[in-house]
């Protein structure tokens, strides 16, 4: 296989941190696989006078200088050539508005101050919350505008796929990566070491703070030694957190008051731009020594002298420093707001969660410098956890995503580690009562045949989703969709309903006081199912993303029969689906409807079609997103076959397809 042309844009921030370890070892990764990878720059370290063409005074950027960061990023990243690369890798907001017609995200955040810490931002006062709800509101528009263009999203963690479908209504496929750090083999640890260990970029919100304060609050180790805090790390908050080191060894008082969920004050604020800060003036308190940025050197020794590593940070997008802790064979201390930090340790397992205060932080601490045998057996367990991990895994799905973007077959995909994944039915006694015979009481269009194949092809599924019909009617296949549901998915269905003078060709007659009472005889839930009266003709994907919840992993398109509604409703179901959804189309080769067979034709040649057919069982024919999940689905059908059926194999514009009909006898 000749290899791609990858171009990753990040945005240039003149520093390196984990993200650009990373990147810098997944570029390494990628080219030695035989593809030619290029790091695309956006400079985001110079400030421009004017953006897209407007003059940008001091004023403006007092009145919300993210906003304009965000504005002149968008911008550059916009004016980006990259017209020489197969696909192209958005990464850090906002490249994912780059121009490229094969365009896949790489995704560990969003602009964060105007989505998941956008109230944190007006807390600490960093901007007024009129401002900040305008800019808010401007940018995630700017966002969703562009999120079509965005074929895939790598989400970097739970927390981040999580973010994701909240704010975007996407899906993500989970990419995880191990320790990029360049670390040395570990050190043996000392089980009477008083040595505690912070490594953090001193910036909000990193709560560099709560380990400043827990570090007043330890008590005497069994040896006598009081636990000495290391702080390594520079940044704009660090002068804020040495003073607040030395105030809180002046003020044994305020300590007290803070050591709970009063905390938060001493790291939601502005740090030294706070409004009239002062340096607090007095000694330091001899229990934390504050390193600042230090060379690779000195961070190896710290770590190998460390009895503990604690990482206080709010809601990382994933958790290196854990992943470095467990590297050195360190037990490790999060926050159980700690997001990706949260989502690696295992609370007594593997690390130790603690609520995001000084004292449960100091109570973690003093826990493990006083039980060598409990901290020996984190650092076991961190170890296994950390050599599951592995880059290999990483590779395989970054590039799987690559060449699947940029229309090429990848075997890798398959094994891809999907942040989603498809969860059991949640009522499997219901759902087999309707599939094996329930369904003949409830008027419609589907065959024993094509029940049995569609929960085949559920059950082969590897990206969770909700489900989704356009052209219910009495709700025949919609309510075996509905119960394929798991736990937590939706189902959303589409039918003109009482609305018939619309209804063109009289293809069906949607009757929503049956379908209520069908859904209710069926066992189907109320809370999982959501009816829209609508003509598809008005509908856009967006509308069906966000009454899903996210993205489509089963959508039946069974509305209207004539050529142009069904090309229309091909279009927002390919729009909505999973990566590997299936799309059921109905009647397609029906010798009633010769429109279905021309409007699905129409759309397979269409540009902006990204829906590969695979197979056709009775009067539903069957499609899905990738090379990879074609393969798999066919598999499913002719590995799964119904009684009585007849099995071949053909082709359809050039796809492979399985196919099945109704043979007496065979």
């Amino acid at each position: 296989m000749t290899g791609l042309k990858i171009g990753i844009i990040k945005p240039d921030y003149g520093v390196t941190g984990g993200f650009e370890l990373h990147v810098n070892a997944l570029v390494a990764g990628l080219a030695s696989r035989g593809h030619s990878v290029s790091l695309v720059g956006v400079d985001a370290t110079v400030r421009p006078p004017s953006v897209y063409g407007y003059p940008v005074t001091p004023v403006l950027r007092e009145w919300h200088d993210e906003y304009f960061r965000y504005l002149e990023l968008a911008e550059r990243t916009q004016q980006l050539d990259l017209q020489g690369f197969d696909v192209v890798c958005a990464t850090q907001p906002p490249t994912y508005l780059a121009n490229h017609n094969r365009l896949f995200a790489l995704t560990y955040h969003h602009y964060r101050v105007f989505y998941d810490l956008a109230d944190e931002f007006v807390a600490a006062g960093f901007v007024d919350a009129d401002a900040h709800a305008h800019a808010t509101a401007a940018v995630r528009q700017i966002d969703s505008d562009a999120l079509p263009r965005v074929r895939s999203f790598l989400a970097g963690s739970d927390t981040v796929a999580e973010r994701l479908r909240r704010y975007w209504n996407v899906g993500s496929i989970g990419y995880r990566h191990p320790n990029v750090t360049d670390l040395p083999p570990a050190s043996d640890r000392d089980p009477a070491s008083s040595e505690i260990l912070c490594v953090s970029r001193q910036e909000w919100p990193k709560r560099t703070e709560l380990f400043v304060a827990a570090m007043h609050l330890t008590a005497a180790q069994r040896s006598g030694n009081r636990p000495i805090g290391h702080l390594v790390g520079g940044g704009s908050r660090a002068n804020f957190v040495a003073s607040l080191d030395a105030e809180l060894s002046a003020k044994p008082n305020e300590l007290q008051r803070i050591q709970g969920d009063e905390s938060g004050e001493i790291w939601r604020n502005m740090g030294i731009f706070s409004k009239g800060w002062r340096p607090f003036d007095g000694p330091p308190s001899g229990r934390i020594h504050f390193h600042g940025r230090v060379s690779d050197e000195k961070r190896n020794d710290l770590y190998a002298a460390a009895a503990v590593v604690v990482a206080p940070a709010l809601d990382e997008d994933y958790g290196l420093t854990v992943l470095e802790a467990w590297q050195q064979q360190r037990p490790v201390i999060v926050c159980s707001d700690g997001g990706g930090l949260t989502e690696l340790v295992q609370h007594g397992e593997n690390g130790l969660i603690a609520e995001p205060t000084p004292f449960a932080i100091a109570q973690a601490i003093d826990r493990l410098c006083n039980n060598p045998e409990l901290a020996a057996s984190l650092v076991a367990a961190g170890t296994e956890s950390l050599a599951s991990i592995r880059w290999s895994e990483a590779l395989d799905t970054f590039e799987a995503v690559a060449l699947t973007t940029a229309g090429r077959r990848s075997d890798n995909y398959a094994d891809a580690r999907l942040s989603a994944p498809h969860q059991s039915p949640a009522l499997p006694a219901e759902l087999e009562a309707y599939a094996t015979g329930g369904f003949y009481s409830v008027e419609g269009w589907l065959s024993p045949a094509s029940a049995h194949s569609i929960q085949r092809l559920s059950e082969a599924q590897m990206i969770g989703g909700g489900v989704a019909e356009i052209g219910v009617h009495h709700g025949r296949l919609f309510i075996l969709l509905a119960l394929l549901c798991a736990r937590d998915e939706v189902a959303v269905g589409f039918d003109l309903f009482e609305r018939q003078d619309e209804n063109v060709d009289g293809s069906g007659r949607g009757d929503r006081e049956q379908l209520d009472r069908n859904l209710l005889e069926a066992g189907v839930p109320e809370e999982t199912v959501v009816l829209v009266a609508q003509n598809s003709m008005d509908l856009q994907p967006a509308d069906v993303l966000e009454l899903a919840r996210g993205r489509v992993r089963l959508f039946s398109v069974d509305g209207g029969h004539t050529a142009e509604i069904t090309m229309n409703d091909l279009w927002i179901a390919d729009r909505v689906l999973t990566h590997d959804g299936v799309l059921i189309l109905d009647d397609a080769f029906n010798t009633m409807w010769p429109g279905v067979g021309e409007g699905m034709h129409n759309y397979l040649r269409h540009p902006q079609c990204e829906l590969i057919p695979f197979g056709i069982v009775a009067n539903k024919t069957f499609f899905t997103k990738s090379e990879a999940a074609a393969d798999r689905y066919r598999s499913v059908l002719a590995s799964h076959p119904y009684e009585n059926h007849l099995i071949r194999e053909d082709e359809l514009l050039g796809s492979p397809m399985l196919c099945s009909q109704f043979a007496p006898g065979h």
